[in-house]
């Protein structure tokens, strides 16, 4: 419920600023549902096709989140986009670095 909770209130702030805080806090809430899923998992309170199902739907979500974030963080200007990009993805877990050039 957090997740989309916050990318709902940044929507609705004044500014592309507040809304690039409110999805980077939807990202910490989504690696909190991610956490919980493989909790889950482990306690064998789920099986590991519903846990690969919801895995897959949360990674589904992060991504569009990160390109939600990377389109809003083109728009501003001398915003540095790897303040909003850091671990999205496992071959790029600080973002990209072409994009700090």
């Amino acid at each position: 419920m957090s997740t989309p909770a916050n990318v709902a209130e940044g929507y609705a702030r004044a500014s592309t600023r507040e809304y690039l805080h409110h999805l980077s806090i939807a990202r910490g809430s989504l690696a909190e549902t991610d956490y919980y899923i493989h909790f889950l998992n482990r306690c064998k309170l789920i099986n590991s096709q519903r846990n690969s199902e919801l895995s897959d739907l949360v990674n589904k979500v992060h991504g569009h989140l990160y390109a939600l974030i990377r389109s809003l963080a083109k728009k501003l200007d001398g915003t540095k986009r790897q303040d909003y990009l850091l671990r999205e993805t496992p071959d790029e877990p600080y973002g990209d670095p072409e994009d700090d050039l």
